[in-house]
C-alpha cells in the first residue's frame, strides 16, 4: 500500500510545502537535477583519483592515447600514395588512397583529443595538485590514526549533510531558523556511528578475505579456517558444502572474486548487519538524543517495533546500487565514500522530512486552506531523528509552528 501511493504523497506534499513557502522554493525535481549532476561530478573525480588514473597523468598515459608520433607516419604515405597516382593510376594504388583517408581522420581526431585532454589538465593542475596533497595528507591520517580520523571524518560530514538539510528546508519568510544544537547532535551522532561501521568494513572485509589454502574442502579448509585469527567465509563454505559442490564454489569465486565478494557482502550486511545496528545503535540514540528526559525503555522499544521494518525497506532500495561502489574502493576510504553518499540523499530527502511530524503512520500537513490537517503516508525515507524530535516539539507547544524537523541516516543507511 505504501509503495502504490508513494508518488501521489510526494506530490502532495510538494503541493503542502508550495503553499506553506510560496514561490521561493524551486521544484524538487530541479534541485534533484542539480545533485544528480554534483553527483556525477564527484564520481568522475573519484575515478580520476583511482589508482591507475592518477590525475593529469591519465591524460598523457600510452595506454589512454597513442604516442604523438602515430600522426605523421600515418599521413607521410598518403602524399607519396598521390604523387604516385598521379604518374600511375593503377587500381592498386587507387585502392590505397580510398583506404587512407579514413586512417587519417581517426588520428587526427584522436590527436585533437589528446590536446584537448592535455590542456584541460594544464589548465586544473593547480586544482589536482591540491586534491593529491589532501587524499595524501588524508591517507597518512587513515594509516596512522584509524579510529579518530573516521570518526572525526564522520561527525563533520554528518554535521555537514544537517546544516545543508536545513537550510534547503526552511523557506524564506517563515520564520525557520537555523538550530546549531540540532547539527550538535547529529554530527555526535555521526562520530559514534563512524566507529559502529568502522569495525563492520574491516571485519567484513577480513571475514571475506580469500587466499589459496581455503581450496582444500572438507575437515582440511574447517582446520586451516579454525587456526587462523580470522574467520573466512570461504573456508567455511568449503567445510559446510558437498565436495564437489564446495570445489566449484570456490573456483567459481575466485575467477569472480570481485562480484562475489561484493554480493556476499551486501546481502550479510542488509539481513544481518543492518538489523542489528539499528535495532541497538540507530533508533534508541536517535530517540534518547530528541527525547530528553522523557525517554524511557518502554518508548524506546516502540521505536524500534515501529520503525526497524520500514528502514530495512528504505536501506535496500537506497543501499544496494551504492553499496556496489562503497565496497569497491579500498578499505581505508570505505567510511568515507559512505558518507559523502549520504551528504547527498540528506539533502535530496530532507525535503520530505521537513513536513512530516512523528506519527508513526502518517505525516500530518496542515492545509492551509480550510485549518484541517490531510494525513498522507509515511514517506518510506522519512528518519528516525525526524519524526521523534517533531514529535517533541509538537508536544511541547502545539501554537508553535512546525520546526525544521532533523534528519537522519539511519533512514537511508547510518554510515556515520
Amino acid at each position: 500500500m505504501k509503495e502504490s501511493s508513494s508518488s501521489s504523497s510526494a506530490r502532495k506534499q510538494q503541493l503542502q510545502r508550495r503553499r506553506r513557502c510560496g514561490n521561493h522554493c524551486p521544484p524538487s525535481t530541479t534541485r534533484l537535477f542539480h545533485y544528480r549532476s554534483l553527483f556525477i561530478v564527484v564520481a568522475a573525480s573519484l575515478f580520476l583519483f583511482s589508482e591507475k588514473n592518477k590525475g593529469a597523468d591519465a591524460f598523457v598515459s600510452p595506454t589512454l592515447f597513442p604516442t604523438w608520433k602515430t600522426s605523421s607516419i600515418t599521413t607521410a604515405p598518403l602524399r607519396n600514395n598521390k604523387r604516385q597516382h598521379n604518374k600511375n593510376s593503377s587500381p592498386t594504388i587507387i585502392n590505397t588512397i580510398k583506404q587512407q583517408p579514413q586512417a587519417t581522420t581517426t588520428t587526427t581526431t584522436t590527436t585533437s583529443l589528446r590536446l584537448v585532454a592535455g590542456l584541460l589538465a594544464e589548465t586544473c593542475e593547480p586544482l589536482l595538485s591540491l586534491s593529491r596533497t589532501f587524499t595524501d595528507s588524508y591517507g597518512i591520517a587513515l594509516v596512522q590514526h584509524p579510529l579518530s580520523t573516521k570518526s572525526l571524518t564522520a561527525g563533520m560530514l554528518c554535521g555537514i549533510s544537517d546544516v545543508i538539510a536545513q537550510k534547503r528546508a526552511a523557506c524564506p519568510g517563515d520564520g525557520t531558523e537555523y538550530n546549531f544544537m540540532r547539527t550538535v547532535r547529529f554530527a555526535s551522532k555521526g562520530c559514534l556511528g563512524g566507529i559502529v561501521w568502522m569495525y563492520w568494513y574491516n571485519g567484513i572485509d577480513g571475514f571475506l578475505t580469500y587466499t589459496d589454502d581455503v581450496i582444500g574442502t572438507g575437515s582440511a579448509a574447517a582446520t586451516s579456517s579454525s587456526s587462523s585469527t580470522n574467520i573466512s567465509f570461504y573456508a567455511l563454505a568449503a567445510a559446510i558444502l558437498p565436495p564437489e559442490a564446495g570445489t566449484s564454489f570456490l573456483a567459481f569465486a575466485k575467477d569472480h572474486l570481485g562480484s562475489v565478494t561484493t554480493g556476499i557482502s551486501i546481502v550479510l550486511e542488509q539481513f544481518v548487519w543492518c538489523p542489528l545496528v539499528y535495532g541497538t545503535f540507530e533508533i534508541p540514540i536517535s530517540t534518547i538524543m530528541n527525547g530528553g528526559r522523557s525517554v524511557t525503555v518502554g518508548s524506546i522499544q516502540r521505536e524500534v517495533d515501529a520503525k526497524l521494518n520500514g528502514l530495512l525497506v528504505s536501506n535496500a532500495k537506497v543501499w544496494t546500487l551504492a553499496n556496489i561502489v562503497i565496497y569497491n574502493v579500498p578499505l581505508e576510504w570505505r567510511l568515507f565514500v559512505g558518507n559523502v553518499i549520504d551528504i547527498f540523499w540528506q539533502s535530496i530527502v530532507s525535503d520530505v522530512s521537513a513536513d512530516c511530524g512523528g506519527d508513526d503512520e502518517n505525516c500530518e500537513l496542515p492545509d492551509d486552506n480550510d485549518g484541517e490537517f490531510v494525513a498522507l503516508p509515511e514517506f518510506g525515507m522519512v528518519s528516525t531523528m525526524a519524526s521523534t524530535d517533531s514529535s517533541r516539539s509538537n508536544n511541547t507547544n502545539s501554537n508553535k509552528s512546525l520546526s525544521v524537523p532533523e534528519p537522519s541516516f539511519s533512514a537511508e543507511k547510518n554510515r556515520i
